[in-house]
């Protein structure tokens, strides 16, 4: 393991499975938000439903959703955090995905 770090405040970390680059950025908690949203919606499925993501790459540009035991745990946790987007914001958008998630809690 090796570490580097940049003028730029970049770091540079070294081992022997490979090489990654830390960038640190500021986000605001709505960019940070959307930002996961974009990931947890690729592990959503019918009805409702989020489940764990087979990757064949560590990219992760691709997801195929597959149905585990965890189904339930990965969907609650989703429901809880957009129940608390949608009371703290009133976004008609959370509120269309608690539906959606409670329906899969009841699916389950």
């Amino acid at each position: 393991l090796d570490l580097a770090l940049m003028e730029t405040n970049d770091t540079v970390v070294i081992t022997d499975g490979g090489l990654a680059m830390l960038r640190p950025e500021l986000w605001t908690l709505s960019q940070k938000a959307d930002h996961f949203e974009a990931i947890v919606s690729r592990h959503t499925r019918e009805p409702g439903l989020v489940s764990d993501c087979s990757l064949d790459n560590f990219v992760g540009s691709t997801c195929a959703p597959v149905s585990t035991d965890n189904d339930g745990l990965w969907t609650s946790l989703n429901l809880a955090a957009e129940i608390f987007r949608y009371r703290a914001t009133g976004s008609e958008d959370g509120k269309l995905k608690v539906a959606s998630l409670f329906a899969g809690m009841k699916f389950l």
